[in-house]
């Protein structure tokens, strides 16, 4: 019997590929430098620029030779920092979002690496599931390891946000974040016991049957190989115990991101006047709620599979049919979402033009290097959210049934070394 085959061939070809290929052809990057992205940064003005706005200071004669006198022991002439009315007419120039700005943000190399990573795993799944459905009496043989690079892909996905959100517990500036994260973890540990506590009948989990399944494999092991007659390795309630621990986990590690897609999701609103963009935005934000009340019973599968309706023989959809739609609903919304993607950066990036913007309405002066640090403080830190729905989803597919083989453009922005947190 094989325990390792076709998809041990499908694993290392696309480990190799991943290796040669993925520092050439990125993902990641195409998504943030082509064309179909078309992203555009604000440059700050320069030190030469701002001086025409800035009053010629007076100074006299002995001020003027102690200033000369200390720029030669300095060995040249030193940058001073000078002020600048508030409400002056500059303008930021604008330049595409390159590579070379990319390189320079913080765990951008995590994202790109990420990103690649989930594609390649994308693939390896596809292939592997190809492999299962038109041959399944010889995959049934055979690990399945696309199941692996899943794992793995929500692995990395949690590591990297655990990072993220360890930044907020460095210091003692972010006591607000911190408390802010703890009570959001606290929070979603309630709504997950919550959840867990609700029947089958009613939340589609699919706890029940991988607890059943799960405990009569294991059962079945110990007394095979060790002579043990068990029940299983754990009880229900400590594996729902610990379900609801890693859920409020996800949803402290989330609060964050979160938060600044909605703040991007409202200021991306502000550059669409027209209905027709609005209505495609609020269809991509709410989009995961929808899917979610998918896996809720009396909203979704009873009257798609089991109800009989007027002048019908039959239910709308089969059970596999159903299946087979909330996976091919989840892929066309990670694809919507990626599309509008780009739309929901650049609105991030025009926070550096609003924050000018909202400065000229401000009396009084500001120094040149303050003014310039308005202008390109701006950070992206929402991607891992990103790449953790589309494999959350795949993880928990069932793998038994395989239903599946049955107005005027946003303003430029400034894109700037990333300072965390802000």
């Amino acid at each position: 019997m094989a325990v390792l085959g076709i998809q041990l061939v499908i694993t290392l070809m696309m480990a190799t590929v991943l290796s040669r290929v993925g520092p050439h052809l990125s993902l990641a990057r195409w998504l943030l430098t082509s064309k179909f992205a078309g992203l555009v940064r604000y440059l700050h003005p320069s030190d030469e620029e701002l001086r025409t706005f800035a009053p010629a200071p007076r100074l006299d004669k002995k001020t003027v030779k102690k200033a000369r006198q200390q720029e030669k022991r300095e060995g040249g002439a030193k940058e001073q920092a000078f002020q600048v009315p508030r409400n002056a007419d500059y303008s930021l120039a604008t330049a595409p979002v390159e590579l070379t700005d990319l390189v320079q943000l913080r765990y951008y190399s995590e994202y790109q690496w990420l990103l690649d990573f989930s594609c390649y795993s994308l693939i390896t799944y596809t292939l592997s599931e190809l492999y299962i459905s038109l041959l399944p009496a010889k995959a049934a043989l055979e690990v399945n390891l696309s199941l692996v690079w899943v794992v793995l892909v929500l692995i990395f996905t949690y590591k990297l946000l655990l990072s993220l959100n360890g930044l907020y517990f460095e210091g003692e500036e972010a006591g607000g974040e911190r408390s802010l994260v703890l009570v959001m973890g606290g929070a979603y540990l309630l709504l997950a016991m919550m959840a867990l506590v609700v029947g089958e009948d009613t939340l589609e989990t699919g706890l029940e049957e991988a607890y059943t399944s799960f405990n009569h494999s294991a059962a079945e092991f110990l007394e095979t190989n060790a002579g043990l007659d068990s029940a299983g390795p754990a009880s229900k309630l400590v594996l729902k115990f610990f379900i609801a621990l890693w859920c409020g986990l996800i949803g402290a590690l989330f609060t964050f991101p979160g938060l600044r897609v909605a703040r991007m999701h409202w200021d991306v609103l502000r550059y669409h006047e027209a209905s027709r963009s609005k209505v495609l935005l609020h269809l991509g934000f709410i989009a995961p709620l929808v899917l979610t009340c998918l896996w809720v019973r009396p909203l979704a599968r009873e009257p798609l599979t089991e109800r009989l309706y007027r002048g019908r023989t039959d239910p709308l959809l089969t059970a596999e049919q159903f299946e087979a739609l909330r996976l091919y609903l989840v892929a066309a919304t990670i694809a919507f979402r990626l599309v509008l993607m780009p739309r929901y950066l650049q609105a991030y990036l025009n926070i550096a033009y609003d924050k000018v913007s909202m400065l000229r309405q401000e009396a009084g002066k500001i120094s040149n290097t303050d003014l310039q640090w308005c202008a390109c403080s701006t950070t992206c830190a929402w991607w891992p959210s990103s790449t953790w729905r589309p494999w959350s989803s795949s993880s928990t597919s069932p793998s038994s049934t395989r239903p599946w083989a049955a107005a005027p453009g946003p303003a430029p922005r400034w894109w700037r070394w990333q300072r965390w947190p802000t």
